[in-house]
Order: structure tokens, then sequence, then C-alpha cells
């Protein structure tokens, strides 16, 4: 399986594109739904599912 990082860009118009940057760990862990699969540099870290 292949993982390609990035936002859906979605224009109120209909048009959508794909932005291939890779959000920042921060970002990632305060999405809501997102699933994060913590370091050991931080224990006790808990995902917000």
């Amino acid at each position: 399986m292949q993982l390609e990082w990035g936002y859906l860009i979605l224009y109120s118009d209909g048009v959508f594109e794909f932005e291939h940057q890779r959000p920042s760990d921060q970002e990632i862990r305060n999405r809501k739904g997102c699933r994060v699969h913590h370091s050991e540099i931080e224990p006790n870290a808990k995902s917000i599912f």
C-alpha cells in the first residue's frame, strides 16, 4: 500500500485539486477522526477519534 500525503481542496464551483504537501505532526494530531500512531517520545499521548 502506498500513502500519499496532502490536502484535497474543493472549490465552490465543484473543481478540486490535490496539494502534495504533508501536514505537520501537530496538524495530524489535531484532526478529528485521524488515527495517529504516537512515537515513543510521547508515550502518554492519546488519539482523538
